[in-house]
């Protein structure tokens, strides 16, 4: 009895070293960089991680917002074109932070003002900047870019800061 419930207990555990063994040896076999995906997995969890966290608290204060997504495309666009502008990442970081804060505050409002439910301002919000986002994009016109140089943001590219990132949220 003792050695079933031990193997019932660690069947979760078991079943993930089963699928981190197969995903590396079906990997390797394929010819895949597996450290090259794992890295790539992690770079873009740490954007989701942040996101998600702003989330988890508009929630737990008993509201939403499904405009999050969008509210983050215009905040990181506008981010590309000051920097582009000024070339000055402390700026960037500055208005990219204040454009998140005054959407939210802008969702708020609404809802508070028109006496609306939170749901229809933040729908009527994705709706704004996702057209928001396409404009920004075609201001430069067909072909141009908005994007910060890897080069500018390199020496804050590492594991340790993303790390100290992910550590400070909690």
């Amino acid at each position: 009895m003792k050695v079933e419930k031990i193997v019932v207990k660690m069947a979760p555990i078991l079943g993930l070293i089963l699928l981190v063994l197969a995903f590396f040896i079906l990997g390797n076999n394929k010819g895949i960089n597996i450290s090259y995906g794992l890295k790539s997995i992690f770079n873009q969890s740490v954007v989701v991680a942040v996101v998600a966290t702003g989330a988890v608290f508009i929630y737990t204060l008993g509201s939403f917002d499904i405009s999050l997504g969008a509210s983050c495309a215009v905040s990181a666009l506008i981010g590309g074109i000051i920097y582009l502008k000024t070339e000055n990442l402390l700026l960037v970081l500055a208005v990219c932070v204040g454009i998140a804060v005054l959407v939210a505050l802008t969702d708020s409002v609404l809802a508070n003002v028109f006496h609306l439910p939170v749901f229809v301002t933040t729908v009527a919000m994705l709706s704004v900047l996702n057209a928001l986002v396409l404009l920004l994009i075609s201001m430069g016109g067909t072909g141009s870019e908005i994007a910060v140089p890897m080069a500018a943001v390199r020496p804050y590219d590492t594991t340790l800061i993303k790390l100290c990132v992910l550590d400070n949220m909690k």
